[in-house]
C-alpha cells in the first residue's frame, strides 16, 4: 500500500492563515448581496421621492394656474363696479369738481389697476417656477412630455391678461391727468389755492404704489427669524378634594398646614 502524502508546508500555512483572519468567501458573497440590496433600496427610496416630488410640483402648478384666474376674476368684477360708479356719476355732472366722489374713484381705480398687474406678474412667476419644477422632474418620471410642443410660438392667455391690466391702468391715469385740466388744478399750486381733498388722494395712491414696487408688497427670499412660542400647561391633581389649592406656592403651603392640622 502506498502510504499517503503529508501535507506541504504551504498548504499548512495557507490553512493557518485562513483560520487566523478568517477569510471566507461565502462571508464576502454575502456582505455584497446585502450591499447590492442596501442600494436597490435607496434606489428605491430616491425613485419615491421623485415621484412624491414630481406630483407636488404638478399640483402646485395647477393651484397657481386656478389661483391666477380667481384673482382675474375678482380683478374684473372690481374694475367693471368702478367704472360704473365713475360714469354714473359724470353722467349728472357736466364739470364735476367734486374730489370726494369722482376723484376718489379715479384713485380707487388707479390703485386697483395696479393691484391687477402686480397681481398678475407675481402669479406668473409662481406658475412659471412651478413649470420649470415640472420640467426638470419629468425626463426621470414620464420622460419629457409637457415640455414637448408641437408649436414654435403661439398667444400666451395669461401675458394678454397682463396688457390689459396694464392698459387699464393707463386710462386710470388718463382719467385722473384730465380731472386735474378740467378743474384747472394745474395752475392751483399755490397754499391758498390747493385743494387738500385731491392733493391727499395723489399722495395716497403714491404712497400705495411705491408700498407695492418697493416696500411691503415685494416679497423676498432671504433669511427669516421666526419667533415661536410655547404655552406652558399647568396640570391639577383630579384627586384632590380643594381644586386649584395643591399647586403653586400658596397651594403647597395649603397642602402642608392641612397635614398637619388635618380637619375633622
Amino acid at each position: 500500500m502506498m502510504k499517503e502524502k503529508e501535507p506541504s508546508l504551504r498548504h499548512l500555512y495557507i490553512t493557518e492563515f485562513n483560520s487566523k483572519f478568517c477569510i471566507d468567501k461565502d462571508k464576502d458573497k454575502d456582505k455584497d448581496k446585502d450591499k447590492d440590496k442596501d442600494k436597490d433600496k435607496d434606489k428605491d427610496k430616491d425613485k419615491d421621492l421623485l415621484n412624491k416630488a414630481y406630483e407636488k410640483a404638478w399640483d402646485s402648478k395647477k393651484f397657481e394656474i386656478e389661483n391666477y384666474w380667481k384673482r382675474a376674476t375678482y380683478f374684473w368684477a372690481f374694475q367693471a363696479a368702478t367704472f360704473a360708479g365713475y360714469f354714473a356719476i359724470k353722467e349728472y355732472t357736466v364739470k364735476s369738481k367734486d374730489p370726494i366722489s369722482l376723484y376718489s374713484i379715479i384713485g380707487v381705480g388707479v390703485i386697483t389697476a395696479l393691484a391687477w398687474l402686480f397681481s398678475n406678474k407675481g402669479s406668473k412667476t409662481w406658475q412659471n417656477h412651478w413649470e420649470n419644477m415640472v420640467d426638470l422632474l419629468e425626463d426621470k418620471i414620464t420622460g419629457p412630455l409637457y415640455k414637448i410642443s408641437t408649436m414654435e410660438k403661439t398667444f400666451s392667455v395669461s401675458k394678454i391678461n397682463e396688457i390689459v391690466s396694464l392698459f387699464f391702468v393707463f386710462i386710470w391715469v388718463i382719467l385722473g391727468v384730465k380731472y386735474w385740466v378740467d378743474n384747472d388744478l394745474f395752475n392751483k399750486f399755490k397754499f391758498e389755492s390747493i385743494d387738500w381733498y385731491v392733493t391727499l388722494i395723489t399722495v395716497a395712491v403714491f404712497l400705495c404704489l411705491w408700498s407695492m414696487l418697493c416696500g411691503y408688497g415685494r416679497g423676498k427670499f432671504e433669511k427669516r427669524k421666526v419667533k415661536l412660542y410655547i404655552r406652558e400647561e399647568e396640570y391639577i391633581d383630579p384627586t384632590s378634594e380643594e381644586k386649584g389649592n395643591n399647586t403653586g406656592c400658596w397651594g403647597i403651603i395649603y397642602n402642608k398646614l392641612k397635614s398637619y392640622f388635618p380637619l375633622s
